[in-house]
């Protein structure tokens, strides 16, 4: 979803519990995030993920959610480093599709 319509990621981040790191630059929450997501640098990439973790916490209804990667955007011979925190429903599940 990240590399063909980022903006339908919006969907996935609750409130202020997600955040996203860039080159040292943080976007807290999800309001600040899907800009980054919808900016023309972003339409269209490429993403690796690297390492993915997920800890229960509180109940254990909920998750943080931890994953480290990289993003090349197409159109350049630009490539950087991400890093992404978030805490979800232990009840979310990401499924791949056809085409990912």
């Amino acid at each position: 979803m990240l590399d063909n319509s980022p903006g339908n990621l919006f969907k996935f981040y609750k409130d202020r519990s997600a955040m996203f790191c860039m080159d040292g630059v943080v976007y807290d929450g999800h309001l600040k995030i899907l800009p980054v997501f919808t900016s023309s640098a972003f339409q269209p990439c490429i993403h690796t993920i690297s390492k993915a973790t997920h800890l229960p916490i509180s109940d254990g209804s909920e998750a943080l959610v931890t994953v480290v990667g990289s993003i090349h955007f197409r159109f350049t011979n630009n490539k950087k480093n991400f890093s992404q925190v978030c805490v979800n429903s232990m009840y979310f599940f990401c499924v791949p599709g056809p085409d990912s």
